[in-house]
């Protein structure tokens, strides 16, 4: 624990210092990172954020499996309960089912083991992050369908391992009624949960302009320098790290579609991080990151595939980008990045403040 904390301590240190000898790069990471969350990440998710909380808060999303009530219980030998989950993880994006799950955990219905290795099936991009995030960069509607199918067929894929966890017989819960103080709400909380991402965002963004400036980025990303230019190892890299960095990148061959489609079903760690932080804890990040990476070899599969027999859907579009066009554009001199950051940062104290109010 000792060595830890001075591990922890100098880590601090370097990257306090690394903040204070590189400012304008992290300035105009900063820059990039809120005109992204404006332009890209809030009009994209901020209507299926509101519309999945309401779906959960009302029980609502146990009607998604209305129609798979046979498969669920013959075919994938699973509850109900788990299967309406999936369906929504693969609607709402990345944390909400790992959320769900955890909630079954806290209750005693599911195990640690089983609730870790659920969390790692029920997790996706979802379409509005895909049609919104990359919509720039996958071309035509019917590319981005075919890539969101080739991304969740990992899912189901998986969906059928989970026969083997011995499930137990979980009790669908009943439908609540839609009232106004739930529809406030939840409108409140999906404000909140969005700026925590943005901020998860943009601090992640920070981190990368120093590791680029310093010249560790470029140290850390000579493995793949065999593969790929310079600048698309250390975006490939980057992804890793922060998935929303693909939004700088352009998939124009079926190698770089192949690994858009891993980074975007692993999720990247800052997605990973934030899904540690919702679930306080309480999952198995071992189990998860297994799981994913399992996702994310499936979806380069698939997806090395599909390039093959749809070659003209999927690399048309795209080949016309360079590989490193950014998906938006900012002005440097507009002081509305900075005020929407000092706006973003008031509401995410805020938030905290009432948080803290509520467990005393």
């Amino acid at each position: 624990m000792i060595g830890l904390t001075i591990g922890s301590c100098i880590l601090l240190l370097l990257l306090t210092f690394g903040c204070l000898l590189y400012a304008a790069p992290i300035q105009t990471a900063l820059a990039e990172s809120v005109f992204l969350c404006l332009e890209v990440i809030l009009p994209a998710l901020y209507a299926v954020m509101i519309v999945s909380q309401l779906l959960i808060h009302t029980n609502a999303h146990m009607l998604l499996l209305r129609p798979f009530h046979w498969f669920s219980k013959k075919i994938l030998r699973m509850p109900e309960v788990c299967l309406a989950i999936f369906l929504l993880s693969q609607l709402a994006g990345y944390p909400v089912g790992a959320k769900l799950l955890d909630l079954q955990l806290q209750n005693g219905v599911l195990s640690k083991r089983q609730a870790s290795l659920l969390a790692g099936v029920c997790f996706g991009s979802g379409p509005a992050f895909l049609f919104g995030t990359l919509s720039a960069l996958t071309g035509n509607m019917g590319c981005r369908m075919l890539f969101y199918a080739m991304l969740c067929s990992n899912g189901i894929l998986l969906l059928f391992l989970t026969r083997f966890l011995q499930l137990p017989d979980i009790q669908p819960v009943s439908i609540r009624r839609l009232q106004a103080n739930t529809l406030v709400q939840t409108v409140t909380q999906s404000g909140a949960a969005l700026l925590q991402m943005c901020a998860m965002i943009l601090f992640f963004r920070c981190l990368l302009a120093v590791a680029q400036a310093s010249g560790l980025l470029s140290v850390l990303a000579v493995p793949l320098e065999r593969l790929f230019s310079e600048e698309l190892a250390a975006g490939l890299l980057s992804a890793f790290l922060e998935v929303t960095y693909l939004t700088q990148l352009s998939p124009a061959t079926p190698l770089l579609f192949a690994l858009f489609a891993a980074l975007l079903s692993f999720g990247g760690i800052c997605v990973h991080l934030q899904i540690f932080a919702v679930t306080g804890g309480r999952l198995s990040p071992v189990w998860i990151l297994l799981m994913r990476g399992m996702a994310a070899v499936l979806s380069a599969l698939f997806c090395g595939i599909g390039c093959h027999f749809f070659p003209q859907v999927l690399l048309q579009q795209t080949a016309a980008f360079p590989v490193s066009a950014p998906a938006f554009q900012y002005s440097r001199t507009s002081p509305v990045a900075s005020l929407l950051l000092v706006g973003a940062t008031v509401l995410l104290l805020q938030s905290a403040a009432k948080q803290r109010q509520l467990r005393k």
